[in-house]
């Protein structure tokens, strides 16, 4: 089955991905370079990750080259 990119992931699954610990993750998620979504409106509620997301944080896009830079 292919993967969904608008799959919700638990933390636990996204660390997983990442091959980091839950608590990077949380680290990359509080410092803005991971969004996150809140099920629910408790302090405690769990977070979810996109997979989308996760694999723009694997595969950075890269800035297009500016032709007008090389030698001529």
């Amino acid at each position: 089955m292919p993967e969904n990119p608008d799959e919700l992931l638990t933390l636990k699954e996204a660390a997983a991905i990442l091959k980091v610990t839950t608590r990077t993750l949380l680290r990359r998620i509080e410092e803005g370079k991971l969004p996150a979504q809140k099920l629910g409106t408790g302090r405690t509620s769990p977070l979810r990750v996109k997979r989308s997301d996760l694999d723009k944080l694997l595969n950075p896009a890269r800035p297009a080259q500016d032709e007008s830079s090389g030698d001529a």
